[in-house]
C-alpha cells in the first residue's frame, strides 16, 4: 500500500471488499484519505499498517448492513400487522422497498461529513 496523500484499500484492490462501496456508489476502486500521525515520516511506497477504532468499524457496518436488513425486517412487520397475511409477491415487493429505504438511509448517514471524519483509517505503523 503506497502512502502519497492518498490510499487504496487493499481489500478493495483484490477485489474483496466489504461491500460499504455499493451504499456509496463506489463501483471500482478509489483512492481515500487516511490520517498520518504526527512525526511519522512517511515516504510515497512506504507499507503501512491501517488501524480503525473498534466503535467506529462497528457503526460502519450498521450504516452498511444494518440499516437495509432493519428496513426490509420493519416493511415485512408491518405488512403483517396491517394484513395479517402478506402473499408472496407482496413480501418481495415490500422487502426491496424496505431494503431500498435502508439503503437510501445508510447512504444518507454516510454521506454526511462528520461520519465521514469518523470512518476515516488511520496510519498505525509501517511495516518493516
Amino acid at each position: 500500500m503506497s502512502v502519497d496523500g492518498a490510499q487504496i484499500c487493499a481489500r478493495c484492490a483484490a477485489g474483496k471488499g466489504c461491500g460499504a462501496g455499493l451504499l456509496t456508489g463506489a463501483s471500482r476502486s478509489r483512492l481515500i484519505d487516511v490520517n498520518v500521525p504526527p512525526g511519522m515520516d512517511l515516504n510515497p511506497g512506504d507499507d503501512v499498517k491501517l488501524a480503525l477504532a473498534p466503535s467506529h468499524l462497528l457503526r460502519a457496518a450498521v450504516l452498511a448492513y444494518g440499516l437495509p436488513l432493519a428496513g426490509v425486517v420493519i416493511a415485512l412487520g408491518i405488512a403483517w400487522i396491517i394484513s395479517r397475511t402478506v402473499n408472496d409477491v407482496l413480501a418481495v415487493v415490500l422487502s426491496i422497498c424496505g431494503l431500498a429505504a435502508g439503503a437510501l438511509l445508510g447512504r444518507h448517514f454516510l454521506n454526511q461529513d462528520g461520519c465521514l471524519k469518523d470512518l476515516v483509517p488511520t496510519v498505525s505503523e509501517r511495516n518493516a
